[in-house]
């Protein structure tokens, strides 16, 4: 782009360039009529011999003499003109190389420009491939990494599969003995469940039989302490079985023959001065009177 102050300068030029044109025609028709001088000479002398245009003939020979002193004046100034274009040709090759060099300078002003722009551009290109280059090669780092542990913790459940699985069949085993045993249990139990309550009243000093082969006998009450001393007496073997400050609600359990499965359970539940009261459970089965 040419700045304001440069426009003078070329505009300049082409005004002379005109002014040069107007001179260049002015001097190939003054060629024209120095070379047709002769025969307008010639035409001249024929025409001057008719008195009619004698006067036309003097008015040429004036006009003819004027041309020729501004023919002369204009041979007289051609040095001056030959300066002239000289000089308007430095002047045009000056605005010319001026005008070039100012070309030449925003050219390379708008190359460099564009040169460090695009130095520029290419450095963030080049900053964000790197960059991009990095998280990539930082994303493959993690992926094996997670690689890697996702391996190590998958090894480890299979791991801690197989030994739940070993732990789950012992387990299992157990659980079937205990099932096993538990079938035993609960047949036992419900041998144990299925036992009929006897009651019973004993008074101090007083022996009476509460089941067939069974009789109990009471010795002493202690009404502050709510507890009696006394014997069972196990008449179909002939044992006995201490029973000494035994309390209410407190369950007894004895065994009427070496030979029975099932235990007989005493309760007392009342022991006053006269005696004591309480029941006897006997398991389903047993003989009773």
């Amino acid at each position: 782009m040419t700045s304001s102050s440069e426009s003078p300068t070329v505009k300049e030029p082409k005004a002379r360039g005109s002014r040069l044109i107007t001179l260049l025609a002015l001097l190939i028709l003054a060629g024209v009529v120095w070379y047709n001088f002769p025969t307008l000479l010639t035409d001249y002398q024929a025409l001057s011999q008719f008195p009619a245009t004698k006067e036309l003939v003097k008015t040429l020979g004036e006009q003819e003499s004027a041309t020729e002193a501004q023919l002369r004046g204009l041979m007289g100034n051609w040095d001056g003109l030959q300066t002239r274009l000289a000089k308007l040709d430095r002047n045009v090759s000056s605005g010319l190389a001026s005008a070039r060099k100012h070309s030449e300078a925003l050219i390379a002003q708008a190359r460099g420009q564009f040169e460090q722009e695009l130095n520029e551009r290419t450095q963030a290109m080049n900053a964000r491939v790197d960059g991009v280059e990095a998280e990539q090669a930082e994303t493959r780092t993690q992926l094996a990494q997670t690689k890697d542990q996702l391996q190590k913790e998958v090894a480890t459940l299979r791991q801690q599969l197989a030994e739940r699985q070993d732990n789950t069949d012992q387990a299992v085993q157990n659980l079937q003995q205990q099932v096993g045993q538990g079938q035993d249990g609960l047949h036992s139990l419900a041998q144990e469940v299925h036992r009929q309550r006897v009651d019973f009243e004993v008074s101090e000093n007083r022996s009476v039989e509460i089941a067939p082969g069974v009789s109990i006998t009471v010795l002493k009450t202690n009404v502050s302490y709510q507890s009696f001393d006394g014997f069972l007496s196990l008449t179909n073997e002939g044992r006995t079985v201490w029973l000494s400050n035994v309390g209410i609600a407190k369950a007894m359990s004895f065994y009427p023959t070496k030979q029975a499965h099932r235990s007989y359970d005493l309760v007392v539940t009342t022991i006053s001065r006269k005696g004591v009261v309480g029941y006897l459970m006997v398991p389903e089965g047993s003989s009773q009177s």
